[in-house]
């Protein structure tokens, strides 16, 4: 079990960083990849308009994430 994390990413920003620290070599043997994210995402927009991230861009961002980890 490999748990990484990164305090205050929403999907906007690790869907940017997956590709830089995912490697295919590594992959082959993977059974099982979660990923837990919303949280940062679901901000109230006044409240901090960085973090925020629409709906329709969080799901974007999630599908954009999953086909990254099809290719590795």
């Amino acid at each position: 079990v490999i748990n990484r994390g990164f305090s205050g990413y929403n999907t906007r920003w690790n869907k940017i960083v997956l590709p830089q620290i995912l490697h295919p070599q590594d992959w082959q043997e993977v059974v099982s990849f979660i990923i837990f994210l919303g949280a940062n995402d679901s901000v109230v927009e006044k409240l901090n308009p960085a973090q925020h991230v629409p709906m329709e861009e969080y799901k974007n961002n999630l599908i954009s994430m999953v086909s990254t980890l099809e290719v590795c």
